[in-house]
């Protein structure tokens, strides 16, 4: 018997084409994100590497080939290596989900290999001129000035800090509480 048809009493479904836009996959795995309680600047991270490789793409099928295409299109455009591994890395969950669900084929994404460098750090001297007490004593000042002693200390991410309350500061046992954390767990720092 062929779908759709019906015989009888009995009618058979037609089976519907699964096949998504790139768009639409992008937007369902963006809410199963959100259900999942995936921080809005991971999920916003994804958005801004598939505007990009829309730029690229357009409207055009998706696979092995086109992501490798793309990756010689930032190549050519003079993005670093790790920032097209970010890019690409951001990209794989979209894809994979889109997969997984039938939208969109089987996408390999390999990672471009890079050579690790060291990063700079500050100086003594650097640190000293960072650290010193502002002369001025204006709010603005020592604000600044305890922020950048705070990130030294501590080594808290900018979000950490940027939702640090009042009440999780424990001034007598020099220890801050960590509510907001990228991981969702919480912490207590020295």
């Amino acid at each position: 018997m062929l779908k759709g048809k019906t015989y009888g009493k009995q009618a058979f479904r037609t089976q519907k084409s699964k096949e998504k836009s790139l768009g639409e996959v992008a937007e369902k795995y963006y809410n199963l994100c959100t259900i999942r309680g995936t921080s809005e600047i991971t999920i916003k991270g994804y958005k801004y590497a598939l505007k990009y490789f829309n730029e690229f793409n357009g409207d055009s099928p998706i696979n092995s080939v086109t992501v490798n295409m793309y990756i010689l299109y930032l190549k050519k455009n003079g993005f670093k290596d790790t920032t097209i591994n970010s890019y690409i890395r951001k990209l794989s969950p979209i894809f994979n989900y889109g997969h997984s669900k039938g939208y969109l084929p089987k996408v390999e994404i390999i990672e471009l290999k890079v050579q690790k460098t060291f990063k700079d750090i500050y100086t003594e001297q650097e640190m000293n001129l960072l650290l010193k007490p502002p002369k001025q004593k204006d709010f603005v000042s020592i604000r600044n000035w305890c922020i950048v002693w705070v990130f030294a200390s501590t080594a808290i991410r900018r979000t950490e800090l940027i939702n640090l309350k009042v009440m999780n500061v424990d001034m007598v046992n020099r220890v801050i509480a960590l509510n907001h954390t990228k991981n969702k767990k919480v912490y207590s720092s020295i």
